[in-house]
């Protein structure tokens, strides 16, 4: 079987509306983007944040575990 190229016709406005909407969708699309990498980037500072007050709680305990160590033995 030869190839065969279909061909479709399309009046002009009905390709510039088509166009414009693609253009819409990709505004839209990228407006997304934008909010998912806020998103995304507040995430990441809201782990780290939560990991130094893991990580300052946890200084803490051992603070107070050594204080009271230290009065249990006296």
């Amino acid at each position: 079987m030869a190839d065969r190229t279909n061909t479709v016709f399309v009046k002009v406005d009905d390709y510039e509306k088509i166009l414009s909407k693609l253009n819409v969708l990709n505004d839209h699309l990228s407006k997304a983007r934008g909010a998912l990498d806020k998103i995304r980037d507040l995430k990441s500072d809201e782990d780290k944040e939560f990991q130094d007050w893991e990580t300052e709680i946890k200084a803490m305990e051992e603070r107070v575990d050594f204080v009271t160590d230290t009065i249990s033995k006296k």
